[in-house]
């Protein structure tokens, strides 16, 4: 099973809630959405409501994007930390 590099995950912004994250990963968005993935970086202060932009598959040919939210925090094996997508919104012409 994949699991998050620590070295791929860097914070860009503070916010007054939440914090936004980069993380650009070799590994698929489907690992990245797996639970656990997180795991290896519950303690480098991810918290609920913080918002991760994520490059996935940054060595493949395509790169997949998303914008997932931090559902739940906790240290490893007390839950670790969950996350869900956030749906794309289509612009308005």
């Amino acid at each position: 099973m994949d699991r998050c590099n620590p070295a791929n995950l860097e914070r860009a912004a503070d916010g007054r809630g939440a914090a936004l994250w980069i993380l650009t990963t070799p590994h698929p968005l489907r690992s990245v959405l797996c639970k656990g993935y997180f795991e290896t970086v519950a303690e480098h202060g991810l918290r609920r409501h913080d918002r991760i932009w994520v490059n996935a598959s940054a060595a493949a040919e395509t790169v997949e994007y998303a914008t997932l939210v931090v559902t739940a925090s906790g240290t490893p094996g007390a839950g670790g930390i969950a996350v869900r997508r956030l749906p794309l919104r289509a612009r308005k012409s």
